[in-house]
């Protein structure tokens, strides 16, 4: 019988545990104050620049195995990919949008894998279906848009976070689906 209690016991302490980490949460990502600020850059048509910081491409499990074997010792691996420093960008507002961003994961249909400016996600272009929405409730705003260049059509949605913070999911016509993570940067100290 004691043993019995015993196992309700530990039963019961863990649905208490379980209760008590799924009940946590995800924290907002920014203040009011911080998400006052978002608003007025996005609601003044201001043009956002997010500079990427890191790379998850979604590959497949051989793709994987292999880009994890070229990779070692480096600190990247075929999830995540650092991006610091290399420059790769997206800007948007409602009038233009232009990206330049390196590609890791596969290509479903043929491409330029020879040519250099084929091999990342390029464009610059008016935005087809651009919207945006604010979120309060999370401090964010939603941006989607779609673009193409001379090969392939992308659809691009953007969740930039109160605190500057950025995530960035890119799918293509002849790709898989890679998403990014960057930083907010005014567009003053790029010029």
């Amino acid at each position: 019988m004691k043993m019995l209690s015993n196992i309700y016991t530990r039963c019961a302490v863990a649905v208490v545990v379980l209760v008590m980490i799924t009940a946590c949460g995800v924290k907002k990502s920014g203040t009011p104050a911080e998400f006052a600020n978002l608003s007025n850059l996005m609601n003044n048509g201001e043009t956002i620049r997010i500079e990427m910081n890191a790379a998850y491409p979604l590959n497949t499990f051989a793709s994987q195995q292999v880009i994890n074997q070229i990779m070692r010792n480096t600190g990247d691996t075929a999830n995540r990919i650092d991006l610091t420093g290399d420059g790769a960008f997206l800007e948007f507002s409602a009038d233009t949008v232009s990206a330049d961003l390196p590609f890791f994961g596969e290509r479903r249909q043929g491409g330029g894998y020879n040519n250099t400016q084929d091999s990342g996600i390029f464009f610059e272009q008016a935005p087809e279906d651009y919207q945006f929405a604010a979120n309060e409730s999370d401090l964010q705003y939603d941006v989607d848009f779609e673009a193409n260049n001379k090969t392939e059509n992308f659809d691009v949605n953007v969740v930039v976070f109160a605190n500057g913070s950025a995530t960035v999911y890119v799918r293509s016509s002849a790709r898989t689906v890679i998403r990014y993570d960057g930083r907010v940067v005014s567009t003053s100290d790029t010029e």
